[in-house]
């Protein structure tokens, strides 16, 4: 009996070790947990749209150094072909009409 309650009672001030929001968000626990770079996209946006910041996705963290001739013609094929993947999928209007603005 004496071995049983010196079991629960060391079990139970064992410190908790749990994981906080920042460490189960984090780029390396999602990826080493198996999940894809686009469910980390999404985690991350989520996590900037909370705190109110603007979130510029991976894949145009790529581009964003490029050169302003090379962003429109890459715009421009974005607009021509609707296949194509404009990186505002988490945070875009949806207009009926095209526009200006979306070249």
């Amino acid at each position: 009996m004496k071995k049983i309650l010196f079991l629960i009672m060391a079990i139970s001030f064992l410190p908790a070790c749990a994981l906080t929001i920042e460490e189960t968000t984090s780029y390396d626990y999602l990826r080493n947990h198996g999940h894809s770079e686009v469910l980390i996209d999404a985690v991350y946006h989520q996590k900037t749209t909370i705190d109110g910041e603007k979130y510029i996705s991976m894949d145009e963290q790529k581009h964003q150094n490029d050169f302003f001739l090379v962003k429109w013609i890459r715009k421009f094929f974005m607009y021509a072909d609707p296949a194509l993947d404009s990186g505002t999928f988490y945070d875009h209007n949806i207009k009926i009409t095209p526009q200006v603005n979306d070249l």
